[in-house]
């Protein structure tokens, strides 16, 4: 079975002793200096809190069964994991790919909020300047909208490329100052929060007969109506993917 894995778990729990009561929050949640957490939706923020308290019951292999899931979180509403995954709060873990952190280690040293994850993925060059992870581009993408995402590379490149500047992580560089410049100078181009475009639309619809649409996996229809739940203007957003992947296939496209 598939199990769920809180990303820098360390953050939120110590090691002294397995199922403890209690985890660590920290004020930045509430302060908006978690640009990732405060772009959530509020369920979606009460999931994930819910997720970081089960993790310390399940030494951060949570067993990925919705049915389960939302018995054992106490949520009614809908789960939707894929966003977290989209946002790098959780991923998604096949059984035995990988080992858990400190397993079978009661005494293992905590490590510390600046410590990087061991778990990586390969960067990848989107400028001459620019490298990020494809989820880092996927999460930038989301949150403003790829046009927008797209300058927001430029703009760093150039200025990576003029000053001979370098980044720990480009991805971070753009979210703590490059986004609000953008916004000052493209102020349009920025789809946070906003309806998407009909284009977006379409390309959300295609993707859906693509994977099958009713037809296809639960989890994989879960996790695009929720994508498009969460940046194409809520279930509105959704009813219009469905009506323009019915028109697309009537049409044979």
């Amino acid at each position: 079975m598939n199990y769920i894995k809180i990303k820098n778990w360390e953050k939120y729990q110590h090691y002294k002793n397995r199922k403890p009561p209690w985890i660590k929050l920290y004020m930045e949640l509430i302060d908006n200096d978690d640009y990732d957490y405060s772009c959530l939706q509020d369920d979606s923020k009460l999931q994930l809190i819910h997720l970081w308290l089960l993790a310390s019951k399940t030494n951060n292999k949570t067993p990925l069964d919705e049915k389960w899931l939302q018995k054992r979180l106490n949520i009614k509403s809908k789960l939707k994991l894929q966003v977290l995954v989209v946002k790098g709060f959780i991923t998604i873990c096949k059984q035995g790919d990988s080992k858990t952190i400190a397993e079978g280690k009661q005494n293992a040293p905590l490590e510390t909020e600046t410590e990087t994850e061991t778990e990586t993925e390969t960067k990848i060059a989107y400028a001459d300047f620019v490298k990020m992870t494809e989820s880092e581009y996927g999460k930038l993408e989301i949150s403003h909208g790829k046009q927008f995402a797209d300058r927001c590379i430029t703009v760093l490149d150039n200025y990576k490329g003029s000053k001979g500047k370098q980044y720990k992580s480009d991805y971070r560089a753009i979210l703590s100052w490059v986004v609000d410049k953008v916004k000052e100078k493209y102020p349009l181009d920025d789809k946070a929060g906003t309806l998407e475009t009909d284009d977006t639309i379409l390309r959300y619809a295609t993707e859906w007969n693509r994977m099958g649409g009713f037809s296809a996996e639960l989890e994989d229809q879960e996790r695009i109506r929720v994508v498009v739940e969460d940046n194409c203007g809520g279930s509105k957003g959704w009813t219009r993917v469905l009506a323009a992947a019915k028109q697309l296939k009537k049409e044979g496209k």
